[in-house]
């Protein structure tokens, strides 16, 4: 019944209180797996009371699929390949995001979550899309600390603009930093490799 419900909710905008997306015997991975076409724009876009999903489980969720989700307050991705563009676009409360398994951040991704304080990227990423991490300059959230794991290529531009202080850690394997990734960051360490 609870995959169902949350599928219902993207799909038919309805506002849940509190839901947990995990995978269960009752439905299995592989049933989840049946709703991955559905799994890929707008799902939950606005379900403005959306309060806890486990994203552990899910491989692949595409565009908007947690647009204006106000009231979300962390994202766990262990298994996630790609983060959609604009996926978290705007969950004002977003606080901690873990991104373990992800090889690619899109545009926009979790875009003006004002609230993000704690970041983890994993050492699958890739790719950091345009205004990923955007924040409109002088809010309340600031990540304090982001290390950009080995094996990233790319930061697109304007990625972490507005993110206050923070310190910085760059691979080796880092190929393009995009126009302004980081403007308004006032950086205590910025931490550059050799080549």
């Amino acid at each position: 019944m609870g995959g169902i419900a949350a599928f219902y909710c993207g799909l038919r905008n309805e506002e849940f209180y509190s839901y947990v997306l995990s995978y269960s015997p009752a439905y299995g991975l592989y049933e989840m797996s049946a709703f991955k076409n559905w799994f890929k724009k707008k799902n939950f876009a606005s379900c403005k009371k959306l309060t806890n999903v486990n994203l552990n489980k899910i491989q692949t969720f595409g565009d908007y699929a947690f647009m204006e989700c106000y009231a979300l307050p962390t994202a766990e991705m262990d298994v996630v390949n790609t983060i959609g563009e604009y996926a978290f676009f705007e969950c004002a409360s977003l606080e901690t995001v873990t991104l373990s398994g992800v090889q690619e951040i899109q545009e926009y991704a979790f875009y003006n979550c004002n609230a993000l304080t704690e970041l983890t990227l994993g050492n699958e990423l890739e790719t950091i899309g345009e205004y990923a991490f955007y924040e409109y300059e002088n809010m309340p959230g600031d990540v304090e600390a982001v290390v950009i794991p080995e094996g990233v290529v790319e930061i697109g531009k304007y990625a972490f603009v507005g993110q206050g202080t923070i310190d910085v850690t760059l691979p080796s394997t880092l190929e393009i930093i995009g126009q302004e990734a980081f403007r308004g960051v006032e950086c205590h360490i910025f931490e550059i490799p050799e080549n």
